[in-house]
């Protein structure tokens, strides 16, 4: 499920109980290939990949839009390489992110929903690769859901987290907008050695909902908001969205022209990349993370440097886990691990595996909420997706999937599953086998990394699993519409209308640990903390996160119940030991209940651990110092 603004007053109980946590000149000569090994290995281009979040390929004008709103992005498309038929394999954040940089499937690198995987040590990122051969590496995220501590930030010199001077909202889609990532990503490139290599990733939240706009660009483009026009609200809707791709593409703009003094962007390796796309109403998703229709999935994917063909556009279904090879390859390093193919012979019309099968997935439906995941495959023109019902659509002649064929293409739905269970063995395979040094090594190499997943169902949900008595995304959709309902109620001000709504969803919906977590935090910022405690356990039966754990600390603190309250959070750093949070919440109840002497054991690892700009390590040091004056 998307995330939504009532995560503000999630965040804000965390935030009242615990401290807020020149590049070498390429050969002369036609781009490496295959065939080039050795002009490959000495072609060591700067490299900048962009994510544009939350961006559906159609409202590019490069892909058809007409409106006239992403000139840097069309520009680069003309002088580039042009993918029409690009899907992300998740239509959420960082299962989809996780999947770009290590070139694996959902299921291999096990990260299967935003918040509560983290990608695991044994996943060989892009970034890594690209270190160990010579670049300097940076990474500018605009969002707390791609922040360090989930797993991203291997191999990066620098992973510029977000702080709280640079972020515009609060909760889950904690985000800084575009302009301040460019600011902060022009900087890093001001102090890099220009006679060593650059990768560069930076990535645009902007687009993502709640839709907002900079006031010129409302301004310059209004909107006829006239209540009476029919789909008035949904035009509008997309509308806002647009502008929002609009201020990315113009911060783009201001990126590229900072590469001046790196070798201009010409002859910097550009990729631009969607994560996912956006429902805007299509076949009733506003936003995403819901379904797994193409109005999520397909995404624009652009290459472009001086020396690929301008204006090239490959029509051949292909998959944003084909970004890594396709980089890996052009740049002459090896791409061992990796289930993506490289892209380069597509556009140089050489062969091709055009009809591979393309997979994809949406398991944050079952992690988040209980409802019943969703899986599927691209194999040529048929989409298949499985889940409680099969659904078949010849994407070619119906893009928009509206005309279900599953019973007139049994054969498709035969290979569909013929292909989920291959996939589910594999992933089976790689988990419950106890493996030996060596061959965890080689599993390893195949992409089966399996990430830490902060829940008790233990993130094991292979390709085509469906759980007994879920609801399907369909029933859910109904009650979230209410849940819409009852965020709009808390905003307006009417707390208690707002509870009472949400509060009854909890009993419809025993299996939503989402609704559990965030009934639980507003009910104990109400001051009900009895009521809001047996929600918390719940959520954390169903999905143990840190958020749920922090919501479960702060009623039993509300309640008295201090040692149970410490031993909740010492749960939490037992079980998510990876992430600074949980250590700096319980390091300061520590110390706020007069437990200073076990602080120093906590944090100093934490220390060891965070990079010396971290603003994680203030507070870190702060806490330290604390309990080196008995608490004081």
């Amino acid at each position: 499920m998307p995330n939504r603004p009532l995560h503000v007053a999630l965040l804000a109980l965390a935030v009242a109980l615990f401290p807020r946590c020149d590049s070498e000149a390429p050969p002369s000569g036609a781009p490496p290939t295959a065939n080039h090994a050795a002009a490959a290995a000495s072609w060591r281009p700067n490299v900048l990949v962009v994510t544009l979040d939350t961006t559906r390929a159609d409202v590019l004008g490069c892909y058809g839009a007409t409106h006239g709103l992403t000139p840097t992005l069309d520009a680069l498309a003309a002088r580039g390489v042009r993918f029409a038929d690009a899907r992300a394999p998740a239509p959420v954040t960082m299962p989809s992110h996780a999947s770009l940089f290590t070139g694996s499937w959902p299921f291999q690198h096990g990260v299967r929903d935003n918040g509560t995987f983290v990608l695991g040590d044994g996943a060989t990122t892009l970034a890594e690769r690209l270190h160990a051969a010579g670049w300097q590496t940076g990474a500018f995220p605009a969002a707390f859901v791609v922040a360090s501590q989930f797993g991203l930030a291997q191999g990066f010199d620098r992973y510029d987290d977000l702080t709280e001077a640079t972020v515009a909202t609060g909760g889950e889609d904690e985000e800084r907008k575009s302009d301040v990532v460019v600011d902060h990503a022009l900087a890093w490139l001001a102090t890099v050695d220009r006679a060593r290599p650059v990768f560069l990733w930076v990535h645009f939240f902007d687009p993502h909902f709640p839709y907002a706009p900079p006031a010129d660009l409302l301004a310059a483009h209004p909107f006829d908001d006239d209540p009476s026009r029919k789909g008035n609200a949904r035009a509008k809707s997309r509308h806002l969205y647009q502008l929002e791709l609009a201020s990315v593409d113009r911060q783009l703009a201001r990126l590229l022209a900072g590469l001046a003094p790196l070798g201009g962007a010409e002859e910097t390796l550009v990729v631009v990349v969607g994560d996912h796309g956006e429902g805007l109403g299509d076949h009733g998703e506003a936003s995403h993370a819901t379904f797994v229709y193409d109005s999520t999935l397909r995404v624009p994917l652009l290459f472009a440097q001086a020396r690929l063909p301008a204006g090239k556009v490959v029509d051949a279904p292909v998959a944003t886990v084909d970004v890594t090879p396709t980089l890996l390859e052009l740049v002459g390093l090896p791409r061992d691990g990796t289930a993506g193919v490289p892209l380069a012979a597509a556009w140089r019309d050489e062969p091709f595996a055009r009809d591979r099968p393309l997979y994809f997935e949406n398991c944050a439906t079952w992690f988040s909420s209980g409802w019943a995941p969703l899986y599927g495959v691209v194999d040529g023109r048929w989409k298949t997706i499985v889940g409680p019902q099969v659904r078949v659509f010849d994407v070619v002649a119906d893009p928009t999937e509206k005309r279900d064929l599953a019973e007139q293409q049994p054969d498709v739905v035969e290979r569909a599953r013929a292909l989920l269970s291959d996939y589910a063995e594999q992933t089976l395979a790689a988990s419950r086998h106890e493996a030996d040094a060596g061959e965890l090594e080689k599993l390893q190499r195949l992409g089966y990394v399996q990430s830490s997943a902060s829940s008790r169902r233990d993130g094991l949900v292979p390709p085509g699993w469906q759980p007994k008595g879920a609801l399907t995304p369909e029933q859910g959709q109904e009650n979230q519409k209410r849940y819409t309902q009852a965020n709009q109620l808390w905003q307006q001000g009417k707390r208690d209308e707002a509870l009472e709504l949400l509060v009854a969803l909890t009993r419809e919906e025993p299996q939503n640990s989402h609704y559990a977590e965030i009934a639980a935090a507003l009910l104990h910022e109400r001051g009900r903390a009895a009521e809001a405690l047996p929600l918390a356990e719940r959520a954390i039966e169903l999905a143990e996160s840190v958020g749920n754990r922090t919501t479960h600390a702060a009623c039993l603190f509300s309640l008295g119940r201090v040692d149970d309250a410490l031993a909740s959070l010492k749960a939490s750093v037992e079980r998510f030991g990876k992430l600074p949070a949980p250590r700096l919440q319980y390091a300061k109840a520590l110390l706020d209940h007069g437990r200073a002497g076990d602080v120093a054991g906590l944090l100093e690892p934490l220390l060891a651990s965070l990079p010396a700009d971290s603003p994680l390590r203030a507070q870190a040091n702060a806490l330290l110092e604390r309990a080196r004056a008995g608490g004081r």
